[in-house]
């Protein structure tokens, strides 16, 4: 585990620590860990006046681009440590986490509906069918109450957004945890087998 968590590291410039409060409540502060080889632990640096005391805590390292694609991850559970000059993390499990590659996601997706399928046949229920027309008819109605921007503004708008997210994405994820996708997205039929009854 220390040879992959020394290999990940140097791909983030920070990392999100997370540990407990004199009260057992969380805390988090964004930090530069630090490897000690020979010692196989982090070195962070802890504010002073944090509140944070030894004991379990994480470590989240990710990043993203601006409109939050191309997401990379990892994370790791240990524990906080005070020396006598600094604070350490022990790590004890590496958690792989996201990362946005087209066999990523495909793999994401099918043990999410591996995990769907579990929960459901563990309680004797049935796959939930989502209102598709429902939610289409909200959004016309959003969209015909909607005041049109001067073309000015409807530009400058346009340019700074990020990319919204689509219906498409929207049914993908629904196919793959199992539960009822939409009848028709934009002019795409969702495929049969996706479709419940």
């Amino acid at each position: 585990m220390w040879g992959d968590i020394v290999k990940r590291l140097p791909r983030f410039s920070s990392a999100v620590l997370t540990g407990l409060d004199g009260t057992g409540d969380p805390v988090s502060v964004r930090c530069q860990p630090t490897v000690d080889h020979q010692a196989r632990v982090l070195r962070v640096l802890v504010p002073d006046g944090l509140g944070i005391v030894p004991g379990p805590a994480g470590l989240l390292c990710h990043r993203h681009d601006d409109e939050l694609w191309s997401l990379k991850s990892f994370l790791l559970r240990g524990s906080l440590e005070r020396t006598r000059r600094d604070w350490v993390f022990r790590p004890r499990q590496l958690v792989r986490g996201m990362d946005t590659t087209p066999l990523s996601n495909l793999r994401l997706l099918r043990r999410c509906r591996r995990t769907a399928k579990h929960y459901l046949a563990a309680r004797g229920l049935r796959r939930p069918s989502i209102p598709w027309e429902h939610y289409a008819q909200l959004k016309d109605q959003d969209r015909a109450a909607q005041v049109p921007l001067p073309p000015d503004l409807r530009m400058a708008r346009s340019q700074s957004e990020p990319r919204p997210a689509t219906r498409m994405s929207a049914e993908g994820l629904c196919n793959a945890v199992g539960v009822t996708s939409p009848r028709q997205v934009g002019r795409t039929r969702a495929p049969r087998r996706w479709r419940q009854g």
